[in-house]
């Protein structure tokens, strides 16, 4: 998705505004923007903390009608009576059009821009030629140009062309570097036109960017720019964007909004807000929803919509808190595999977090209280149960990271959480399907064997059809010596598998990414008939082979599985094993979480704005965390979402060697 529309999208104000703009907003709007910078001075005196994504007061901070930069601005005059009454023509002109009307100036701005090469309004010129090559989608150009005039001094015309180099890199896909750009300048004075592109363009950034509060932010700021005459249109544009937001943001927003500075949020955002997410209350029938938007935006609301909240509204989650430097961890119990799975993480886990040494006495304890190690919240899921309220008891109980997801469609709910709710979340297994543009969700494991895309398999992508067994979880499609795991045997004493007509038809070679209690059970009925083709066994199923001598295993292995690195070594020596695939994803999950969280300060935080920025900064230690992990080689996310990891394949005769 491109954060800026196309090129050809209007972003112009109509002929009507730009009148009304230059004939009575002056005066007023500077002495407003005067009260409303003095206004967030007094809010940052009462607390030194950034709002929600760590923005929330940014935007507010720019407002101000002078500049306390030392570089003080320099106006755009003409040195010569000609080249100022030309120009005025051309900006007349410009002021009064829209943007596809002004295309039609581009050759006047070029010929004045050769007429008076020297003349300091050739900057306004060359700012006005970037914004049309921007809005041509000439991206080259409008680059070239915009680097050219901000070598200039400061003033309006370098803010043009810092807007345009901010509205290249959005559309390039870089919102992060865009927004270093473009947020200082939201809140200066600046034309209508310039206004308007401004706020559009920063507020799809931040939107692209899935920092919802900011984006919140930023529409405050464009609703209160927006004269009489474009509130309409404004506030359409708004709305669509709300479509793309969590509503668990929106929510969030609108409570703050509720109890903090009132008068700092436009009346106009608010009802926005409370009129999307009472649609989607009802839509949805979410009853939370309904009592949270009750309790928050109830004169907001128009009488219509509350009368369906009121029947919805039974009950709501409690407001997000982070205590100390927890992190949560899910243990689930939904069926067998996922109960197996979740157990060998959590051992990996406890690994990382072992119980701390007995303290000599109550005192110490209490001193170690205010700076101690980071500890772990568990919260079990059964089988009908709740991932969501699952989740949603985690926050209540003060964790900023979560770990979990021990199949596709559990690690799913989780990422569609944890974008919705801005908590960083470790997946140990691959969601399907797979979150768009993750910025909470952090992909540790591999994805599970799927018989429809065996080319993205571990075991069974190393076998020829025809010529070999495969066996995986579910029904296999009609292809020959294709295998459930969960193979029964015919009569008591038979084998699970037909490894006997595997033997006579001189199979080469069986693949298994299974269990590895599949895995176990192909391996005794092969051993039983004294049969020893090639077995190839998935990250998964590799711990079965420990049990048997047979060479012609092989087992796909990754990072420092089967190295003599010391903490692995230390874990052979006190479990008598290596570790399984689970047990080292939970204990990389465990580091990579505890590393995250271990600068957080040792109380509590309640605040929405500080626990916002908190979340913020805890998933952006957890995507540049580095150090040694046991299911790669890679230090860490490396700022990316999903972990790097290249298998290969290890011979049980290598590994006793």
């Amino acid at each position: 998705m491109n954060p800026i529309g196309g090129a050809n999208r209007h972003f112009g104000r109509s002929r009507a505004s730009i009148l009304l703009a230059r004939g009575s907003r002056g005066g007023w709007a500077c002495l407003t923007l005067r009260l409303r910078a003095r206004l967030v001075g007094i809010v940052r005196a009462m607390s030194r903390t950034l709002v929600f994504n760590a923005v929330l007061w940014v935007a507010m901070g720019f407002v101000s009608c002078s500049r306390t930069s030392a570089e003080q601005p320099e106006p755009s005059l003409g040195r010569s009576v000609h080249a100022q009454t030309s120009f005025h023509v051309i900006r007349e002109r410009w002021l009064l059009s829209t943007w596809d009307e002004r295309l039609a100036l581009e050759s006047s701005l070029e010929a004045f821009r050769q007429r008076h090469r020297t003349d300091p309004l050739t900057r306004v010129a060359e700012a006005y030629l970037a914004l049309l090559a921007l809005h041509r989608g000439d991206s080259r150009k409008a680059l070239a140009l915009a680097h050219e005039v901000q070598q200039g001094p400061a003033g309006n015309t370098r803010d043009l062309s810092l807007l345009v180099q901010g509205a290249i890199l959005a559309r390039r896909g870089e919102p992060e570097a865009a927004l270093q750009i473009l947020d200082p300048l939201v809140g200066k004075l600046m034309d209508s036109f310039a206004q308007d592109l401004l706020h559009e363009t920063v507020v799809n950034t931040a939107v692209y960017a899935h920092r919802w509060f900011q984006a919140i932010v930023y529409m405050n700021e464009w609703v209160h720019a927006a004269n009489e005459a474009d509130a309409p249109t404004v506030r359409k544009r708004i709305e669509a964007l709300l479509h793309g937001f969590p509503p668990a943001a929106l929510d969030t927003a609108l409570r703050a909004m509720s109890t903090r500075q009132k008068d700092i949020w436009e009346l106009a955002l608010r009802e926005a807000l409370a009129t999307h997410l009472a649609r989607i209350a009802v839509t949805r029938s979410d009853p939370n929803l309904a009592k949270s938007l009750l309790e928050t935006a109830r004169t907001t609301v128009s009488e219509d919509e509350l009368v369906p909240l009121a029947r919805l509204a039974t009950s709501a989650g409690g407001a997000p808190r982070i205590i100390d430097a927890r992190v949560g961890w899910l243990v689930e119990t939904v069926s067998p595999a996922v109960s197996d799975r979740s157990a060998h993480a959590l051992a990996g886990g406890l690994e990382v977090f072992k119980p701390q040494a007995d303290a000599q006495n109550t005192a110490q304890t209490m001193s170690q209280a205010a700076t101690g190690p980071p500890n772990l919240v568990f919260h079990d899921v059964s089988s009908g149960d709740s991932r969501q309220d699952a989740m949603d008891s985690l926050v209540r109980d003060g964790v900023s990271i979560v770990v979990g997801g021990y199949d596709p469609a559990g690690a799913s709910e989780l990422a569609a959480y944890a974008e919705s709710h801005s908590i960083a979340v470790v997946l140990l297994v691959a969601p399907v399907p797979p979150p768009q543009q993750p910025r909470f969700s952090f992909i540790l494991g591999e994805a599970d064997f799927s018989w429809s895309d065996l080319r993205a398999s571990q075991a069974v992508s190393q076998v020829e059809v025809g010529k070999s067994a495969r066996l995986g979880p579910g029904n296999p499609p009609e292809l020959p010596y294709s295998y459930d795991c969960e193979g029964i045997p015919a009569r008591v004493g038979d084998t699970s598998f037909p490894v006997a007509s595997w033997k006579s038809q001189k199979i080469e070679a069986v693949a298994i990414d299974g269990s590895a209690q599949c895995a176990r059970r192909v391996l005794t009925d092969l051993q039983a008939i004294r049969y020893s083709p090639r077995v190839y066994l998935g990250l998964e199923a590799r711990e079965a082979a420990s049990a048997f001598s047979n060479d012609s295993i092989l087992v796909a292995s990754c990072g420092y599985f089967d190295s003599d690195l010391a903490s692995i070594r230390a874990w052979r020596d006190f479990s008598g094993h290596d570790p399984t695939w689970f047990q080292a994803l939970g204990r990389d999950a465990a580091w990579l979480a505890r590393t995250a969280v271990e600068p957080l300060p040792r109380h509590t935080l309640t605040d929405v704005r500080d626990v916002m920025k908190a979340r913020e900064e805890t998933q952006s230690r957890l995507a540049h965390a580095q150090g040694v992990l046991w299911t790669t080689k890679s230090s860490g996310f490396g700022g990316s979402r999903t972990m790097p990891r290249i298998i290969h394949w290890v011979s049980m005769s290598d590994k006793r060697r």
